[in-house]
């Protein structure tokens, strides 16, 4: 079902409202004989693997994006792991709580993804990314608060599914700022570092979970990851376009 409102919403969104296509559009093909120039290739050459690192990973450069991004991931990996026994306390008669935020969860989350994909919506989302994120984590935190009480707590986590655009537009603008350093290479790199940060994050829950509730957990997550990565995006795009040079006037 999911799947099907998906295809729906797309032709609905695209073709529709957007006007777009149903054919691609044909490429053009350039002289083949052998006076023809050759594409212009632009810029340098990509940089070595150790350059990406540096791209990526320097804080002076493409770090604090890289960052806000892997918090991000990091606040929905380990949140969701305490998804379930946060809203069912172990109990099976609860267990259609969880389900069905999940499912309203997804079709929210798949209905805000297309419609920040393109057009106005999606430039005005792009814009706002940093307070989008905020306000996703936010009404994570009042989730979290909520988890005793089962249409509210469906509710809320529907409202995170619609503000998960934010999320899309966040992962969106890093990978558009990797693409000097070599988007394959940028994204190996960034695996590198968000598996292992998985591994550390999970087994550190689950130490927490040993001496504390899992309201407790899930909230400190989200607050700290969550809020943590919309914080440090603040920071990166202010920085960024403090370091932006100024276009000269033409001479």
């Amino acid at each position: 079902m999911s799947y099907a409102v998906g295809l729906v919403l797309q032709f609905v969104v695209f073709v529709v409202i957007n006007r777009a296509p149903l054919r691609k559009s044909a490429v053009v093909a350039g002289p083949a004989g052998p006076g023809a120039a050759e594409p212009d290739t632009g810029g340098e050459a990509r940089p070595s693997a150790a350059g990406v690192w540096r791209e990526v990973f320097s804080p002076r450069r493409l770090g604090l994006f890289t960052a806000a991004l892997l918090l991000m991931e990091l606040a929905h990996t380990l949140g969701f792991s305490m998804f379930v026994p946060l809203l069912t306390g172990g109990a099976t008669d609860r267990s259609w709580i969880a389900g069905t935020a999940n499912a309203c969860f997804a079709l929210a989350a798949m209905i805000s993804g297309v419609l920040v994909s393109g057009g106005t919506l999606g430039r005005w989302t792009r814009v706002r990314v940093p307070r989008i994120v905020l306000a996703g984590f936010g009404v994570q935190i009042v989730f979290g608060l909520s988890a005793a009480h089962p249409v509210l707590a469906i509710c809320l986590y529907a409202v995170v599914g619609l503000l998960s655009g934010g999320d899309a537009a966040l992962q969106s603008e890093v990978q558009d700022r990797w693409r000097p350093a070599g988007s394959a290479q940028a994204f190996a790199v960034f695996g590198a570092v968000q598996g292992p940060s998985q591994l550390v994050g999970s087994l550190l829950v689950a130490a927490l979970l040993t001496c504390l509730s899992v309201g407790t957990v899930y909230l400190g997550t989200v607050v700290v990851l969550g809020l943590g990565s919309g914080l440090v995006l603040v920071l990166a795009r202010s920085r960024a376009a403090a370091a932006s040079p100024r276009a000269d006037a033409p001479v």
